[in-house]
């Protein structure tokens, strides 16, 4: 079923307890930085930084051990604990079953860890993921809106990375995130990232 991004919003807007966007907007505006609902549990935090560049948990907490091959595809989404699809996804990659948990060769470290193995490309995998509904998908200008990344800083890049465009933006993509009963918060290491326009 399509969602409108006027029956998305409405929602949304009912969950913060904004009567409509221009609303909601002048109240983010006066309070001065997004307004964020707590969720009733926390497994994972989104962290926002300058830019509005989300993070899958804080930066200082990230691990930069070099992961394994299984580790990598298993970040990836691939079903790692089924046999068969693991040999198909092996085949696909010209690579052996004992190779699987060996460390991440030098040669494609440096692109496994710009565009798998890194907080910034963790969370847009995470919300890439999620079903969170048409305007947070999309490019165009407004409010509630995502930006995904794929390569796309210069030419040859693997970095996948996602920024949210507004301090609105932020507070909807966490109402959104508690409306799919997602145990994720949204954390501002920044005060704001308003945007005027």
């Amino acid at each position: 079923m399509t969602v409108s991004r006027r029956t998305f919003l409405t929602g949304l807007l009912g969950i913060i307890g904004s009567s409509s966007a221009d609303h909601l907007t002048k109240r983010v505006q006066d309070f001065g930085q997004p307004i964020l609902l707590n969720p009733h549990e926390v497994k994972q935090t989104l962290h926002i930084y300058e830019g509005g560049i989300i993070l899958l948990g804080p930066e200082e907490s990230f691990d930069q051990r070099r992961p394994t091959w299984r580790q990598i595809f298993e970040a990836e989404g691939y079903p790692i604990n089924d046999p068969d699809q693991v040999l198909k996804l092996l085949a696909g990659k010209g690579m052996e079953i004992d190779e699987l948990d060996e460390l991440v060769s030098d040669v494609c470290w440096p692109m496994a860890q710009a565009c798998t193995w890194n907080p910034m490309s963790m969370a847009a995998r995470l919300l890439d993921g999620l079903k969170i509904g048409p305007k947070f998908r999309s490019r165009a200008a407004g409010i509630g809106q995502l930006n995904f990344h794929y390569g796309d800083n210069h030419p040859g890049s693997s970095d996948v990375w996602v920024e949210v465009e507004d301090d609105v933006s932020v507070s909807l993509l966490q109402a959104r995130l508690i409306e799919l009963n997602q145990p994720i918060k949204v954390i501002m290491e920044i005060p704001s990232i308003w945007k005027s326009s």
